[in-house]
């Protein structure tokens, strides 16, 4: 996975390129921008290596919001507005709310691993707000999901 921090800008450009085409196309399937001549303009190393042919619309949007978890840069204020969020969001808030809907639920729960089990249980599980709640402390300290999660349960156990 990328850095904590920082993303490559070309994989901030393509998530937010492929979430405006979900609201433009009207069916919230934004993951199938990466499937359009749209996404072809993009150039970068991975794509070069030959495992993105291979990947299909689904895969690939899975692939991009993995990378944009970690990131704390703030979305554009535009596109926000466009998708119909807050102002103030980061790139990993957004890739998180979304994440799911591409991956689907059943998949997210199945691929865990015993260490984010519970952190993907509780994704799939607490209210929207929680998770919200629980991301922005993530991005503000600096931590993964899982380790927010678990320093929020701790705090709460104690």
């Amino acid at each position: 996975m990328t850095d904590q921090r920082h993303v490559p800008a070309y994989l901030r450009d393509m998530f937010c390129a492929a979430l405006e085409y979900g609201v433009v196309q009207g069916d919230g399937e934004w993951w199938e921008w990466f499937t359009t001549e749209d996404a072809d303009r993009f150039q970068w190393r991975e794509r070069d290596g030959g495992r993105w042919a291979h990947l299909d619309a689904r895969a690939r949007a899975t692939w991009v919001t993995e990378q944009l978890i970690g990131s704390t840069a703030i979305m554009s204020e535009h596109v926000l507005t466009v998708l119909g969020f807050e102002p103030g969001q980061t790139y990993a808030m957004i890739a998180r709310r979304v994440h799911g809907e591409v991956v689907g639920e059943e998949a997210l729960a199945a691929s865990a691993s015993t260490d984010d089990a519970l952190s993907v249980r509780l994704y799939l599980t607490i209210p929207r707000a929680l998770l919200d709640q629980v991301t922005v402390i993530s991005d503000r300290m600096g931590l993964t999901l899982d380790d927010a999660v678990r320093h929020a349960l701790t705090d709460w156990v104690s």
